[in-house]
C-alpha cells in the first residue's frame, strides 16, 4: 500500500460527480464531524489569504492560543499546507486518520487534505 502523501497525490483534484459539498459533508460526518470542536477564522478573497492566514496565526498564538492553519497551493511538498502551531503537522499521521472515510465518498485531493487538517486541529 502505498504512503498516505502519496495516495493524496494520485487522487484526482477534479470530483467525478460534480462539484458540491455532499462529499465533504458525508466524510466530515464519517469522522465526527471535527470541525465543530474549535473555533475558527475562515479568510476567503483573491489575494493574500496565505499572508493573512499566517498573521493572524502568529498574532493569535502571540496571545497565547493555539493554531491550526491551512493553505493552499503548497510550493514544495503537500505538508506545507497544513500548521499546527507554525509547525508542519504530521500529515502522514493525518491521512492516515481520515484514508477510509475519503475513500468510500470518493473525495478529492483538496476535500481529503481539508478533512485531514480538520482532524488534525483537534
Amino acid at each position: 500500500m502505498a504512503g498516505n502523501v502519496e495516495w493524496l497525490a494520485s487522487l484526482s483534484p477534479w470530483p467525478r460527480d460534480g462539484f458540491g459539498t455532499g462529499r465533504m459533508r458525508a466524510v466530515l460526518a464519517d469522522l465526527g464531524d471535527p470541525q465543530l470542536g474549535y473555533a475558527a477564522v475562515h479568510v476567503v478573497g483573491t489575494n493574500g489569504k496565505s499572508t493573512a492566514t499566517r498573521t493572524i496565526e502568529a498574532l493569535l498564538r502571540a496571545d497565547g492560543f493555539r493554531t491550526g492553519a491551512t493553505v493552499s497551493p503548497h510550493v514544495r511538498r503537500w505538508s506545507e499546507r497544513v500548521t499546527i502551531d507554525g509547525e508542519e503537522a504530521d500529515l502522514e499521521a493525518a491521512l492516515g486518520g481520515v484514508r477510509s472515510a475519503c475513500e468510500r465518498h470518493g473525495a478529492t485531493q483538496f476535500e481529503t487534505i481539508t478533512a485531514a487538517a480538520l482532524s488534525a486541529f483537534l
